[in-house]
């Protein structure tokens, strides 16, 4: 399996469980929770992208 395929698993968690913690927590630790998971999405669609780049190229 490709890496970038798994960042792109990982960055689909981040989008499910995001909206999730918002729902089963309250208050702040919802707040965070939720700020982390979007974070967390970022970072692994980032990671994803380049890691897809760096894959293509590699196969030149």
């Amino acid at each position: 399996m490709p890496p970038y395929v798994r960042w792109s698993i990982a960055s689909i968690v981040c989008l499910i469980a995001g909206p999730l913690t918002g729902l089963w927590l309250e208050g702040d630790v919802a707040t965070w929770a939720s700020f982390l998971f979007g974070t967390g999405l970022i970072v692994t669609l980032i990671v994803a992208f380049f890691s897809w780049f760096r894959w293509t190229q590699r196969e030149k």
